[in-house]
């Protein structure tokens, strides 16, 4: 008896879970600054004068991110892995892009 084989990806289809990630990783992001995490421990210096709490928390997401995506990447190769990355980050940097856009038209506070 043979086993059959399942049927490859395509490779557009295959890269479907990285832009998962990223969205996801976005999501978070967007969520730490309208939940208030990021502004409120921007007080806190977690090294004086360089980086604060709240800065560490967004590149947390993004490092998070990127490094699942990378692990998960199509291939296995480097490339893929450095892709995925920065697909992952991309689509994450752009919905806090899309939140900082939205905010300077819309007074986010009322809601």
């Amino acid at each position: 008896m043979t086993r059959e084989q399942p049927a490859p990806r395509s490779r557009t289809r295959a890269w479907w879970p990285i832009a998962r990630i990223g969205l996801l990783g976005g999501v978070i992001a967007v969520y730490l600054c309208l939940v208030g995490i990021v502004p409120t421990f921007d007080e806190r210096q977690l090294i004086a004068g360089v980086i604060s709490l709240g800065e560490a928390s967004l590149i947390l997401a993004g490092v998070g991110t990127g490094y699942l995506a990378a692990r998960r990447a199509p291939g296995g190769s480097r490339r893929a892995e450095v892709a995925a990355g920065g697909l992952a980050g991309g689509l994450a940097g752009s919905l806090l892009t899309l939140l900082v856009l939205i905010g300077s038209v819309v007074d986010l506070r009322r809601f």
